[in-house]
């Protein structure tokens, strides 16, 4: 390649470029004896034009040929041959310099993208420095880099870090959140191993694990919950009156708390920590999170059992301390722990621990994949179940944790009939990071500690203490919340603020009361009352509502076999409990033996078949989840739904009400109904 000529700085003009000099000296020599000029291409140029022509008029004869017409055209004169110049003139030269530096400057413009594409292209290694970081050795300001997009920190770190700039300290907390998006109204489509959620703005979502004081924690929790109403859409019901905020709270925890302090958040913590309310709320929150009957735990027999946990809403230990010991086995009470979460076996046990600990829902991953949801694998199901058959064994005196594990083999039955061996262990699905693969009961509840997972699973059960449901749902739920970012926002605030305050659950439990989702009021078309006045679509149109936390609904507590008996005389059929026979769908029977209606008038108070009937599904009901439709059988819809209610196979009387209900209406308000007697 020809070297770059050494510039002459004296004689060259103020405008001289030395990049164009060297374009020049590649292309043109530099004694003027020894440049040519271009060759005259100028006679095959018309010799090819006029060959053109010539075409162009032959087929334009034999078109007007082919179409008969009588138009006559004169012969075109020959075109004149212009004489080609016998030499190069003199006069000729300023258009040789015209095509010169038509050329140099577009070899310049092709050197020059060149030279700027090779600077793009160079990446530095990774142990070079950075490219923007200039030196004094850097007499050129180096180019722009492409912008980046932007990243939440709370979604992942870069792992890079600048030469100018110190490591950012690492997050105790890297919950993973999703994508951020701009439109707040775009809802989070629930189709991940774990829940896919949006990611909060970080300004928005400042670190909660920075204990703040409880009134800005309130404040931010009810800027939260307005901003997942508006995204919705949803227009909140009235604020109840106090008197009834009280009753209702009372109704739910076993709880006295005076109305004129219900806007006090630290008196209500300080009112929930005292000892006799504190047990009030264990018992109720045993009940919620091994599902049985709060009766179960009003005798004695449990009274260890109810103290201890106890203890963990009064302040004297955290409720993570003592709900860890009672897993492992540590705690002298574990015994009446698992005789509570032991109903039905060690895959009951399973499923109900991995809820209560690791906020895992294992209801339908029991015989296949699940193919929505957080709720994992087939296989991530039965190595649990393995783990927690070889950590306990069951004796006279009921479930408890062995010393050492066994090492039984655990089989399971995939959907196309093979058997398969589970090893024993925890899902990275579940408890995600360094604790996972804990293969026995012990390390796998050490590895719990101060985990998000646990964190999260404890403010779903103190939220469904409340609200008969929790907080963040499984996309497999019936008449679940809708969910997008403004909903887990909320529950990263619950959460964070748990793990920040060392999981002083009477602190979240008072965040919870003090929240706008307590004191709605019950929509007018869900009042007993009005029930005969009120449409179908209408009362769902309120449901809407009551799944979103905009609005109360009260229903009084109710057995299965009054909810069976109330359906059948919504949908008219055979009362099987009495022999009466057979009576007409009348929803306000007050006196089931002689069919009388109740009285609708205001002064009498409603009955309790009224109280019930007000969110019984109407005719019109759609299924109460969308997957149902990929299941085509009825009796296997049925299936599942008894599934997810936690139960096991389909007893006599919910088949016998199943095939009612589907002879008295569409199938989807059938298993609309169903679910309605099956999850109450």
């Amino acid at each position: 390649m020809t070297s770059f000529p050494k510039r002459e700085t004296s004689n060259q003009p103020g405008d001289a470029d030395p990049m164009i000099d060297a374009l020049l000296a590649e292309f043109l020599p530099s004694d003027p004896n020894q440049r040519r000029p271009p060759p005259d291409l100028s006679r095959q140029i018309m010799t090819q034009l006029e060959a053109i022509s010539e075409s162009h008029r032959t087929a334009s004869t034999r078109s007007a040929s082919a179409g008969k017409s009588t138009r006559t055209s004169a012969p075109r004169p020959a075109p004149a041959e212009k004489p080609a110049p016998a030499s190069i003139s003199a006069g000729s030269r300023p258009a040789v310099a015209r095509i010169a530096t038509l050329i140099v400057s577009i070899a310049a413009c092709l050197a020059v993208a060149v030279w700027l594409a090779g600077n793009d292209s160079a990446t530095p290694s990774d142990d070079s420095e950075p490219l923007l970081a200039g030196g004094p050795s850097d007499p050129a300001v180096a180019p722009q880099p492409e912008p980046e997009i932007p990243t939440n920190d709370l979604i992942a770190d870069s792992g890079e870090v600048g030469a100018d700039e110190e490591p950012a300290p690492e997050q105790p907390r890297k919950r993973i959140k999703g994508i951020p998006l701009n439109d707040p109204n775009v809802a989070v489509s629930p189709q991940r191993s774990g829940l896919d959620l949006i990611a909060v703005d970080p300004n928005d979502h400042p670190n909660m694990l920075e204990l703040v004081p409880l009134d800005a924690s309130v404040a931010r929790l009810q800027a939260a919950t307005n901003r997942y109403w508006t995204t919705l859409g949803i227009e909140p019901t009235a604020e109840a009156p106090p008197s009834q905020v009280a009753e209702r709270i009372s109704d739910r925890l076993g709880v006295s708390l005076s109305e004129d302090r219900l806007n006090d958040p630290t008196h209500i913590q300080s009112q929930l920590a005292k000892s006799d309310q504190a047990a009030e709320i264990a018992k109720r929150w045993l009940a919620t999170v091994t599902e049985t009957p709060l009766t179960v735990f009003e005798g004695e027999q449990y009274g260890g059992l109810v103290g201890e946990v106890a203890e963990g809403f009064s302040g004297s230990e955290t409720l993570q301390t003592k709900l860890v010991s009672l897993i492992d086995g540590s705690n002298p009470h574990s015994n009446d722990w698992y005789r509570a979460v032991g109903r039905g076996g060690p895959e009951r046990i399973a499923r109900r621990l991995a809820r209560v600990s690791m906020n895992a829902d294992m209801r339908c991953v029991r015989c296949h994949d699940s193919m929505i949801g957080r709720a994992g694998t087939q296989d991530d199901y039965w190595s649990f179940v393995a783990l927690v058959r070889n950590s306990i064994e069951r004796g006279e005196n009921g479930w408890t944790v062995k010393d050492e594990p066994s090492q039984a083999s655990t089989f399971f039955e995939l959907p196309d009939g093979r058997q398969r061996m589970a090893h024993a262990g925890v899902s990275e699905r579940f408890l995600p990071g360094p604790s996972a693969g804990q293969t026995d009961l012990k390390s796998w509840a050490a590895a719990l500690g101060n985990s998000d997972q646990l964190a999260d699973s404890i403010v779903d059960s103190l939220w469904e203490l409340v609200h008969g449901r929790p907080l963040s749902p499984n996309p497999v739920d019936a008449f679940a919340p809708p969910m997008n970012a403004s909903l887990q926002e909320l529950h990263d605030q619950l959460s964070d603020d748990l793990r920040a305050s060392r999981f002083d659950v009477t602190r979240t439990l008072a965040l919870i009361l003090s929240s706008p989702t307590v004191r709605r009021t019950v929509p007018e078309a869900l009042l007993a009352e009005n029930l005969l006045t009120t449409t179908d679509q209408q009362r769902a149109e309120a449901l809407e509502r009551v799944n979103a936390f905009a609005a109360a609904v009260d229903t009084p507590d109710s057995s299965r076999r009054q909810r069976i008996e109330l359906a059948l005389r919504r949908t008219g059929g055979k009362l099987q409990d009495d022999g009466t026979g057979s009576l007409l769908a009348q929803p306000m029977l007050k006196d089931s033996a002689s069919g009388t209606p109740g009285s609708l008038s205001s002064d009498a108070a409603p009955s309790f078949q009224q109280l019930l009937s007000t969110d019984f599904p109407g005719n019109d009901a759609e299924l109460p989840v969308s997957w149902l439709r990929s299941i085509n059988d009825y009796d296997d819809q049925v299936q599942h739904l008894v599934y997810l209610s936690g139960g096991e196979k389909v007893t006599d009387d919910i088949a016998s009400i199943a095939k009612q209900l589907r002879e008295s209406g569409s199938r989807e308000s059938a298993l609309s109904r169903l679910w309605w007697i099956l999850r109450k």
